[in-house]
Protein backbone atom coordinates (compact mmCIF):
# COMPACT_ATOMS: atom_id res chain seq x y z
CA UNK A 1 0.00 0.00 0.00
CA UNK A 2 1.72 3.62 -1.02
CA UNK A 3 1.99 5.90 1.89
CA UNK A 4 -0.11 8.70 2.34
CA UNK A 5 0.54 12.20 0.16
CA UNK A 6 1.82 14.65 3.17
CA UNK A 7 -1.10 17.09 3.20
CA UNK A 8 1.31 20.09 2.75
CA UNK A 9 2.83 18.64 -0.26
CA UNK A 10 2.29 21.23 -3.23
CA UNK A 11 1.55 23.72 -1.29
CA UNK A 12 3.67 27.21 -0.52
CA UNK A 13 6.04 27.47 2.58
CA UNK A 14 3.71 28.69 5.51
CA UNK A 15 6.27 31.84 5.36
CA UNK A 16 5.22 33.14 2.13
CA UNK A 17 3.57 36.04 1.74
CA UNK A 18 2.37 38.24 -1.62
CA UNK A 19 3.14 41.50 -1.38
CA UNK A 20 0.96 43.82 -4.23
CA UNK A 21 2.46 46.47 -6.49
CA UNK A 22 2.17 49.69 -4.69
CA UNK A 23 1.92 47.92 -1.52
CA UNK A 24 4.50 50.64 0.44
CA UNK A 25 3.85 53.39 -1.75
CA UNK A 26 1.29 54.59 0.74
CA UNK A 27 3.97 54.97 3.69
CA UNK A 28 5.77 56.99 1.14
CA UNK A 29 3.74 59.12 -0.40
CA UNK A 30 4.06 61.94 2.89
CA UNK A 31 7.79 62.39 2.19
CA UNK A 32 6.95 63.01 -1.57
CA UNK A 33 4.76 65.63 -0.80
CA UNK A 34 7.01 67.16 1.78
CA UNK A 35 9.33 67.42 -1.23
CA UNK A 36 6.96 68.32 -3.56
CA UNK A 37 6.32 72.31 -1.29
CA UNK A 38 9.49 72.74 -0.92
CA UNK A 39 9.79 76.26 -1.54
CA UNK A 40 13.09 76.85 -2.98
CA UNK A 41 13.06 74.83 -6.14
CA UNK A 42 9.67 75.94 -6.96
CA UNK A 43 10.96 79.65 -7.24
CA UNK A 44 14.32 78.31 -8.97
CA UNK A 45 12.10 77.08 -11.77
CA UNK A 46 10.34 79.90 -11.83
CA UNK A 47 13.53 82.00 -12.31
CA UNK A 48 14.56 79.53 -14.90
CA UNK A 49 11.50 80.94 -16.54
CA UNK A 50 12.05 84.03 -16.13
CA UNK A 51 15.68 83.95 -18.51
CA UNK A 52 16.68 84.03 -21.73
CA UNK A 53 16.14 80.55 -22.44
CA UNK A 54 12.93 80.09 -20.53
CA UNK A 55 11.56 76.39 -22.08
CA UNK A 56 15.00 75.07 -22.19
CA UNK A 57 16.23 75.62 -18.47
CA UNK A 58 13.13 75.13 -16.97
CA UNK A 59 13.01 71.54 -18.58
CA UNK A 60 16.93 71.07 -17.85
CA UNK A 61 15.73 72.41 -14.35
CA UNK A 62 12.99 69.71 -14.21
CA UNK A 63 15.36 67.03 -15.66
CA UNK A 64 18.13 67.99 -13.05
CA UNK A 65 15.23 68.13 -9.99
CA UNK A 66 13.50 64.57 -10.85
CA UNK A 67 16.61 62.95 -11.29
CA UNK A 68 18.15 63.83 -7.97
CA UNK A 69 15.24 62.63 -6.26
CA UNK A 70 14.84 59.65 -7.81
CA UNK A 71 18.28 59.37 -7.45
CA UNK A 72 18.68 59.55 -3.99
CA UNK A 73 15.44 57.86 -3.17
CA UNK A 74 16.94 54.85 -5.41
CA UNK A 75 19.87 54.55 -3.50
CA UNK A 76 18.22 54.73 -0.20
CA UNK A 77 15.96 51.27 -1.23
CA UNK A 78 18.67 49.17 -2.35
CA UNK A 79 21.78 50.32 -0.03
CA UNK A 80 21.79 48.20 3.24
CA UNK A 81 22.69 50.85 5.46
CA UNK A 82 18.56 50.29 7.10
CA UNK A 83 18.96 46.92 7.44
CA UNK A 84 19.93 45.46 10.67
CA UNK A 85 20.10 41.51 9.98
CA UNK A 86 17.21 39.23 10.56
CA UNK A 87 15.03 41.88 12.71
CA UNK A 88 16.11 45.85 11.43
CA UNK A 89 12.50 47.07 12.99
CA UNK A 90 14.15 48.03 16.24
CA UNK A 91 17.20 49.91 13.91
CA UNK A 92 14.59 51.25 11.50
CA UNK A 93 12.72 52.66 14.18
CA UNK A 94 15.49 54.45 16.11
CA UNK A 95 16.59 55.75 13.18
CA UNK A 96 13.17 57.27 12.38
CA UNK A 97 12.87 58.67 16.04
CA UNK A 98 16.38 60.27 15.57
CA UNK A 99 15.38 61.28 12.39
CA UNK A 100 12.23 62.57 13.32
CA UNK A 101 13.35 64.76 16.59
CA UNK A 102 15.87 66.28 14.67
CA UNK A 103 13.73 67.78 12.24
CA UNK A 104 10.88 69.01 14.56
CA UNK A 105 13.93 71.16 16.04
CA UNK A 106 15.49 72.04 13.04
CA UNK A 107 12.09 73.06 11.90
CA UNK A 108 10.93 75.11 15.38
CA UNK A 109 14.76 77.18 14.59
CA UNK A 110 13.95 77.70 11.51
CA UNK A 111 10.54 79.11 12.45
CA UNK A 112 12.34 81.34 14.98
CA UNK A 113 14.75 82.58 12.65
CA UNK A 114 12.44 83.21 9.71
CA UNK A 115 12.84 87.12 8.53
CA UNK A 116 10.75 89.69 10.51
CA UNK A 117 8.23 91.64 8.04
CA UNK A 118 11.14 94.83 8.23
CA UNK A 119 13.55 92.55 6.79
CA UNK A 120 14.74 91.78 3.15
CA UNK A 121 15.14 87.65 3.15
CA UNK A 122 18.34 85.95 1.40
CA UNK A 123 18.36 84.50 -1.36
CA UNK A 124 20.16 81.14 -0.99
CA UNK A 125 23.28 80.56 -3.62
CA UNK A 126 22.45 78.23 -5.67
CA UNK A 127 19.46 80.57 -6.19
CA UNK A 128 21.87 83.34 -7.02
CA UNK A 129 23.84 80.69 -9.63
CA UNK A 130 20.98 80.78 -11.68
CA UNK A 131 21.12 84.52 -12.89
CA UNK A 132 22.92 83.70 -16.34
CA UNK A 133 23.61 80.56 -15.81
CA UNK A 134 23.52 78.11 -19.14
CA UNK A 135 21.75 75.09 -20.05
CA UNK A 136 23.85 72.61 -18.18
CA UNK A 137 24.51 74.41 -14.98
CA UNK A 138 20.67 75.08 -14.55
CA UNK A 139 20.69 71.05 -15.29
CA UNK A 140 23.56 70.70 -12.50
CA UNK A 141 21.59 73.40 -9.93
CA UNK A 142 18.10 71.60 -10.16
CA UNK A 143 20.41 68.12 -9.30
CA UNK A 144 22.34 69.78 -6.63
CA UNK A 145 18.95 71.34 -4.83
CA UNK A 146 17.10 67.58 -5.11
CA UNK A 147 20.69 66.10 -4.08
CA UNK A 148 22.30 68.17 -1.48
CA UNK A 149 19.32 69.87 0.30
CA UNK A 150 19.46 68.18 3.40
CA UNK A 151 15.40 68.46 3.83
CA UNK A 152 14.81 67.16 0.38
CA UNK A 153 17.80 63.83 0.96
CA UNK A 154 15.91 62.86 4.05
CA UNK A 155 12.71 63.16 2.85
CA UNK A 156 13.60 61.44 -0.35
CA UNK A 157 15.78 59.04 1.41
CA UNK A 158 13.02 58.29 4.00
CA UNK A 159 10.63 57.09 1.06
CA UNK A 160 12.83 55.01 -0.72
CA UNK A 161 13.69 53.23 2.49
CA UNK A 162 9.74 53.03 3.16
CA UNK A 163 9.82 51.23 -0.33
CA UNK A 164 13.03 49.11 -0.21
CA UNK A 165 12.21 47.47 3.22
CA UNK A 166 8.89 46.26 1.78
CA UNK A 167 10.50 43.29 0.35
CA UNK A 168 8.33 44.05 -2.89
CA UNK A 169 10.76 42.54 -5.67
CA UNK A 170 12.84 44.12 -8.42
CA UNK A 171 9.91 44.79 -10.99
CA UNK A 172 7.22 46.55 -8.30
CA UNK A 173 10.00 48.34 -6.15
CA UNK A 174 11.40 50.03 -9.85
CA UNK A 175 7.28 51.63 -10.10
CA UNK A 176 6.97 52.44 -6.64
CA UNK A 177 10.31 54.66 -6.79
CA UNK A 178 9.02 55.98 -10.16
CA UNK A 179 5.46 56.25 -8.34
CA UNK A 180 7.08 58.08 -5.62
CA UNK A 181 9.80 60.33 -7.96
CA UNK A 182 6.94 61.53 -10.02
CA UNK A 183 4.57 62.78 -6.79
CA UNK A 184 7.57 64.86 -5.42
CA UNK A 185 8.47 66.28 -8.76
CA UNK A 186 5.31 67.03 -9.89
CA UNK A 187 5.13 70.85 -8.73
CA UNK A 188 8.01 71.55 -10.59
CA UNK A 189 5.88 70.30 -13.58
CA UNK A 190 3.35 73.17 -12.81
CA UNK A 191 4.71 75.88 -13.71
CA UNK A 192 6.54 74.85 -17.09
CA UNK A 193 3.59 73.27 -17.98
CA UNK A 194 1.44 77.01 -17.63
CA UNK A 195 4.07 78.73 -19.45
CA UNK A 196 4.38 76.08 -21.97
CA UNK A 197 0.12 77.63 -22.54
CA UNK A 198 0.50 80.92 -21.70
CA UNK A 199 3.65 81.91 -22.49
CA UNK A 200 5.05 85.74 -21.30
CA UNK A 201 1.34 86.57 -20.00
CA UNK A 202 2.41 84.78 -16.87
CA UNK A 203 5.88 86.70 -16.25
CA UNK A 204 4.43 89.43 -14.02
CA UNK A 205 2.67 86.07 -12.04
CA UNK A 206 5.99 84.32 -12.09
CA UNK A 207 7.83 87.32 -10.52
CA UNK A 208 5.65 88.18 -7.94
CA UNK A 209 4.74 84.12 -7.12
CA UNK A 210 9.20 83.49 -6.69
CA UNK A 211 9.02 86.88 -4.66
CA UNK A 212 6.79 85.69 -2.11
CA UNK A 213 8.43 81.54 -1.96
CA UNK A 214 11.80 83.86 -1.10
CA UNK A 215 9.98 85.94 1.86
CA UNK A 216 8.18 83.12 3.14
CA UNK A 217 10.90 80.19 2.17
CA UNK A 218 11.96 79.98 6.45
CA UNK A 219 8.26 79.64 7.50
CA UNK A 220 6.88 76.84 4.88
CA UNK A 221 10.13 74.79 5.07
CA UNK A 222 9.64 74.98 9.04
CA UNK A 223 6.07 73.73 8.66
CA UNK A 224 7.20 71.40 6.71
CA UNK A 225 10.24 69.95 8.61
CA UNK A 226 7.92 69.58 11.49
CA UNK A 227 5.10 68.27 9.79
CA UNK A 228 7.25 65.27 8.29
CA UNK A 229 9.02 65.00 11.89
CA UNK A 230 5.92 64.32 13.57
CA UNK A 231 5.32 61.38 11.06
CA UNK A 232 8.88 59.95 11.44
CA UNK A 233 8.18 59.80 14.96
CA UNK A 234 4.47 58.78 15.03
CA UNK A 235 5.71 55.95 12.50
CA UNK A 236 8.91 55.02 14.57
CA UNK A 237 6.66 54.23 17.50
CA UNK A 238 4.52 51.83 15.67
CA UNK A 239 7.81 50.53 14.29
CA UNK A 240 9.15 49.85 17.89
CA UNK A 241 5.65 48.83 19.25
CA UNK A 242 5.40 45.80 17.00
Amino acid sequence: MCAPVPATWGTRPPTWKARPVGGALGGSVGYALGIAISPIPIAALILALLSVRPRTNSAAFTVGWTVGIGAVATFAAVTSVFDGGDDPSDRRGWIRLTIGVVMVMVGVLRWQSRPRADEEPPIPPLMRAMDGAGTLAVLGIGFALAAFNPKDVVLAAAGGVEIGSADLGGRATVFDLAIFTAIAASTALVPAGAYLIAGDRLDEPLRRTRTWLIRHNAAVVAVVLVAVGVLFVVESFRILSD
